[in-house]
């Protein structure tokens, strides 16, 4: 993991500071993807946000 200080604010106008990033091969089906994760130590009820830009 690569450590990171940038804030995100979440779909409720919190906002969270970032720990750090991670780049991890995401696998569907025979399609394989390096995929950037953004790392955060928040309490939620999900454990992963996916989307797309």
């Amino acid at each position: 993991m690569n450590p990171s200080s940038r804030t995100l604010t979440g779909f409720n106008g919190s906002s969270e500071q970032m720990i750090g990033t991670i780049r991890l091969p995401v696998y569907a089906g025979d399609v394989t993807r390096t995929v950037k994760f953004s790392v955060l130590r928040a309490k939620v009820p999900y454990n992963a946000i996916l989307g797309t830009r």
